[in-house]
């Protein structure tokens, strides 16, 4: 019914397109360093769309196995940056919703990456929300939500997991547990948590993968 509250329940199957993204990265990871191209390659379109050309030293490849640059992607690549304890409810507690204070337009596959830092009074609060999603107290469940110190150790300053953007929606149209009110409900589907968690030095909003992540990532086979 239009109009009515989003729910935040998301349905899997949505990360075909992240994974199709890395598959083609990793080929042209693999290409560049078989010595067809230079370590640095990036794609260039040309006038015969059968092949590109790299912007470094020019040689020409089949384009089915060029590096999807970030100004040329057809399916481009973000990071998003949240903070520890909101990223682990993310993956572990069904938590869907990615509060923030303005809207995004864009819709795709996203890496979630945990922030160095974190008040103790943040923390107290997605405890509060896990506590009453899951109906349980620590006592009850033995164990519930990390510690604020042991999240910052263990997740800070590294790519944790992916998901996709699906959509942006105003909090007030938002009928979930994790909506904060702080203005927009950014929609996540298909969490999947990485099996190694990937060190990146990364920026505050939504931005694009940098070929160097992009690499490491296809180095490590992770996604």
């Amino acid at each position: 019914m239009k109009g009515a509250p989003h729910s935040g329940r998301g349905h899997n199957g949505s990360g075909r397109r992240l994974r199709s993204h890395i598959t083609h990265a990793r080929s042209a990871y693999n290409f560049s360093r078989s010595g067809t191209v230079c370590g640095t390659f990036s794609a260039r379109v040309t006038a015969d769309p059968r092949f590109v050309s790299c912007k470094s030293c020019q040689r020409m490849l089949p384009s089915q196995e060029r590096a999807l640059a970030p100004d040329d992607s057809a399916e481009p690549l973000k990071v998003l940056s949240v903070k520890p304890w909101w990223l682990w409810a993310t993956i572990h507690a069904g938590k869907l919703v990615e509060n923030r204070s303005f809207k995004t337009d864009y819709r795709g596959p996203v890496l979630l990456h945990a922030s160095r830092q974190g008040s103790a009074a943040d923390h107290s609060v997605c405890y509060r929300i896990v506590a009453r999603v899951s109906g349980r107290t620590r006592h009850a469940l033995g164990f519930l939500l990390p510690e604020r110190e042991r999240l910052l150790r263990e997740y800070g300053g590294r790519v944790v997991a992916c998901c996709t953007l699906v959509d942006c929606l105003p909090s007030t149209r938002v009928a979930s547990s994790w909506n904060t009110g702080a203005g927009w409900c950014w929609m996540l589907e298909d969490v999947r948590e990485l099996a190694e968690r990937v060190p990146y030095k990364s920026k505050l909003n939504l931005h694009n993968a940098p070929a160097d992540l992009r690499a490491e990532l296809a180095r490590r086979r992770l996604l």
